[in-house]
């Protein structure tokens, strides 16, 4: 038996780059989730246009991915690796709420309560964003 932790990760576009339109940004990164041998059962929400917060930026194209990971993964590895898909697809950090190619957030992590300098789960805005999941917590 192997005990297993849901999770959920909100993703986000609003900038074209070489890899094609937000939409296809967020598409080609789905299929690099789908790759993470640690993810199963990952299951996609529709995709959702949304106002930008911050500064001046076109609307972003969103969604939400659930799944479960072992139990025994870290989530400071595992956003490590949903930081380096952002990097492979084009993202660059300039400013905070700024436009970007391609913003992957680790929402939700179980029922943990994690707060580092680099991950706090749950996401401190994630009950602001439509697109995510609902939860009694």
């Amino acid at each position: 038996m192997h005990l297993t932790t849901p999770i959920a990760i909100a993703l986000g576009s609003n900038l074209s780059n070489h890899l094609g339109s937000p939409l296809d940004i967020l598409n080609a990164a789905i299929a690099r989730l789908q790759q993470l041998p640690q993810l199963d059962q990952l299951v996609v929400s529709s995709w959702y246009r949304t106002a930008p917060i911050g500064p001046a930026q076109p609307n972003y194209t969103n969604g939400c991915a659930i799944a479960t990971v072992p139990a025994s993964l870290s989530p400071l590895v595992f956003l490590q690796q949903l930081q380096q898909i952002e990097l492979d697809h084009g993202r660059v950090r300039h400013e905070r709420w700024g436009a970007r190619t391609l913003d992957l957030d680790l929402i939700l992590w179980g029922d943990r309560t994690i707060k580092t300098p680099n991950l706090t789960v749950p996401h401190p805005h994630w009950r602001d964003r439509a697109f995510c999941p609902r939860s009694s917590r």
